[in-house]
């Protein structure tokens, strides 16, 4: 009865043990709700801010999109690879294919954001957004395949 000892824990959040995703997804439209979905679950272990999730989402939906609409012949199923890792409180997300050689950062047009909505083509605003969310887009051709690197330093 002389020797008493109270422990108290307390728990004050800490970094999820997961810290990579790798998918594979068919250059199919259908797979991007299967992508968004996945990153959504990770997104939660991660504890992102909504913000962060919804850019994310974004620009891979930017991305995926014209890869899968205008890089590959029609019929062609080929796979698409995303990684995404989780550094402290930067994410990098990394989307690979061997689609036609497409520089998004040179090749896409500049949208015309001074016109009038009447006067604008349609399209040529993903890329856009895909640079407006990320705080840094990076691409290269390697070894025949695209690579898009996204990286997003989190608001957590």
């Amino acid at each position: 009865s002389d020797d008493i000892t109270c422990l108290v824990l307390r728990f004050l959040g800490g970094r999820p043990m997961t810290t990579s995703l790798h998918l594979k997804i068919r250059n199919d439209l259908t797979e991007i709700p299967r992508l968004a979905a996945e990153v959504g679950g990770l997104a939660k272990v991660w504890r992102l801010a909504e913000n962060d999730l919804f850019s994310l989402n974004l620009a891979l939906d930017e991305l995926l999109t014209n890869t899968i609409s205008y890089g590959y012949e029609t019929g062609e199923v080929r796979e698409i690879s995303i990684t995404l890792n989780l550094r402290g409180n930067t994410l990098m997300a990394v989307l690979e294919d061997d689609a036609k050689p497409f520089n998004p950062l040179e090749e896409a047009r500049a949208p015309m954001l001074d016109a009038d909505l009447e006067q604008r083509p349609i399209g040529g605003l993903g890329i856009y957004f895909v640079r407006t969310f990320m705080d840094r887009v990076n691409y290269a051709r390697v070894d025949g395949r695209n690579r898009v690197e996204l990286i997003k330093h989190l608001s957590f």
